[in-house]
C-alpha cells in the first residue's frame, strides 16, 4: 500500500491554486489538507498541520515564498517544498534550500 502525502498549497492566485488541486486530484496518494492565499495563513497552517508536502508560490504579498521557506526549514519538519513560480530567476535560491522541485507557471498536468 502506498503512503499518503498530505499537502497544502500556499498561492495568492486563485486560478493557480485551483489548477494545482485539479492536477493533483487524480493521484490517490496525495491528500490536500488546505489552501492558503497568504504566507501568514500558510505559516499558521504548517505549524498546526505539519504537512508532508507544500506547493509554495514565490511572489506573494507580505512575505515571498523564499523567505517563508526559510521559516519552514527552521521548524525542522519533515516537509518537502515544491516551489511554483512564473519566474526562472528564483530556481537557484530554491534548490539551494534543497527544494524537492521547482515548477513553472502556467502549470501542466504532465509536470505536476
Amino acid at each position: 500500500m502506498q503512503n499518503t502525502l498530505r499537502y497544502i498549497t500556499i498561492e495568492d492566485n486563485l486560478l493557480d491554486m485551483i489548477a494545482l488541486a485539479e492536477y493533483a486530484a487524480p493521484y490517490s496518494f496525495l491528500k490536500e489538507t488546505g489552501s492558503y492565499a497568504t504566507s501568514s495563513e500558510g505559516l499558521v497552517a504548517i505549524k498546526e498541520l505539519k504537512p508532508d508536502l507544500i506547493f509554495l508560490d514565490i511572489e506573494m504579498p507580505e512575505m515571498n515564498g523564499i523567505d517563508l521557506a526559510h521559516k519552514i526549514l527552521s521548524m525542522n519538519l519533515q516537509t518537502h517544498i515544491i516551489f511554483a513560480s512564473a519566474h526562472r530567476n528564483y530556481a537557484v535560491d530554491a534548490y539551494d534550500m534543497d527544494a524537492t522541485d521547482y515548477i513553472m507557471k502556467p502549470f501542466s498536468e504532465k509536470r505536476i
